[in-house]
């Protein structure tokens, strides 16, 4: 059996444990991205390590509303949600009927590919 000595210490240790990973990890992470912003500021490069996860978290399963044309039946001013990112540029979205919540079906398909730059989200 434990004395309360050992238990002490062992949550002590554990405690002090995840202060210093924090402080380390923190402090490479910071400088890590310091100097990323550095780069991209004085010479122009960019870190694109994590570019998809960062649209991911920006758009995945987001409000939108589309701003172009796509085809007959869908025009700009529909809303929508983002459900899969394809890639940095394009994604799947749905779109619903106007004042309903029911979805638009064009040529069997309850998704479109649609470009980033073709939607907008909404507040």
């Amino acid at each position: 059996m434990e004395t309360i000595g050992e238990i002490i210490l062992g949550f002590l240790g554990g405690i002090l444990e995840i202060i210093i990973r924090d402080i380390i990890f923190g402090f490479f992470g910071f400088v890590f991205n310091s100097i990323a912003k550095v780069l991209k500021n004085i010479f122009g490069l960019k870190y694109e390590g994590n570019s998809l996860k960062l649209i991911e978290k920006k758009y995945l399963y987001k409000n939108v509303v589309l701003i172009e044309n796509l085809n007959e039946k869908l025009k700009s001013g529909l809303k929508g949600a983002v459900l899969e990112i394809i890639d940095e540029e394009n994604a799947f979205v749905e779109f619903y009927e106007p004042n309903s919540t029911q979805q638009i079906e064009y040529e069997s398909e309850l998704t479109f590919k649609v470009n980033l730059k073709q939607i907008e989200l909404l507040k």
